[in-house]
């Protein structure tokens, strides 16, 4: 572009749209830290408030969300394809032999895209629920559920300055066993402490701590069902993660519960709990 001086400017702009990677590592799409169905490694003590059958209870999950294949679109932009799987396990720790009560089976394939700061996560899934062979040798036996369904759900999320996190989603049951009303909302905030913040400084004297980057932890995840009537499931959690550099982290998080029973073969109970977890994300 030439002025009236007849000097110029030039720009180059170069993009390659055809880098293909396999088994990249995590997923570009970031996990939710206080949803309790998503899928990591994870053990947690519940203390569940005013209900007469469960009092103590251990919550126990396995899983994670792998991505088998990355498309680098251009210098931000990626898209992942991969597998999202996990178990779900709830035992009473109040019975002799800590029953299993209920285990949810959760299996899907997700499709994550990230451009910088924002990503979405696009999934279909299947999530079957069953009963534990010992609670059904109590003498009470529970009319038992068959909750089996697949859904298709989208989640987007921002992540903005001072390690604030939000994210917002919906989802629709397309087949369903008992009959569920259909659609599910979702949304969330998450806040991660700076890497060099006022608790890395407190702990880096620490002997047990001096070795790992400490973390605080804040997050809040909301769930409303139609099924459910829109009353809200809310889980809050709050404490410290812990890393040495590698994609792997451990969050020791207290947590609280109130809403319909995340665990499938009781989802028509109302839950209110307080508990201790200790969780493993990528």
């Amino acid at each position: 572009i030439l002025d009236e001086h007849g000097y110029g400017q030039y720009r180059l702009v170069v993009e390659e749209i055809s880098s293909v990677e396999a088994f990249p590592g995590p997923s570009v799409f970031l996990p939710l830290l206080a949803d309790p169905r998503w899928p990591h490694f994870s053990a947690a003590y519940e203390y569940h408030l005013g209900d007469r059958a469960l009092t103590h209870a251990a919550a126990v999950s396995f899983g994670e969300s792998f991505s088998l294949v990355r498309f680098h679109v251009n210098a931000h932009s990626d898209v992942d394809i991969g597998i999202h799987a996990g178990v779900f396990a709830l035992f009473d720790l109040g019975s002799p032999s800590f029953d299993l009560l209920n285990a949810d089976y959760l299996v899907g394939l997700p499709i994550a895209y990230r451009n910088r700061k924002f990503s979405v996560l696009f999934r279909g899934f299947h999530q079957s629920s069953h009963l534990g062979d010992e609670y059904l040798l109590r003498h009470s036996i529970p009319a038992r559920v068959n909750l089996s369904y697949e859904a298709l759900d989208f989640v987007a999320s921002y992540e903005w300055p001072w390690g604030i996190r939000t994210y917002a989603g919906a989802g629709y049951i397309v087949h369903k066993e008992p009959d569920l009303k259909p659609i599910i909302t979702q949304g969330g905030i998450e806040w991660l402490g700076l890497e060099d913040g006022r608790l890395q400084f407190i702990t880096q004297n620490l002997a047990p701590l001096s070795r790992f980057k400490v973390r605080p932890v804040v997050a809040v995840d909301v769930k409303y069902h139609e099924e459910g009537g829109w009353a809200g499931d809310y889980s809050p959690r709050i404490g410290v993660q812990l890393s040495s550099g590698s994609t792997r982290n451990f969050q020791l998080l207290l947590e609280y519960f109130h809403g319909k029973s995340p665990n499938g073969q009781f989802y028509v109970n109302n839950v209110e709990s307080v508990g201790i977890g200790a969780h493993l994300p990528f």
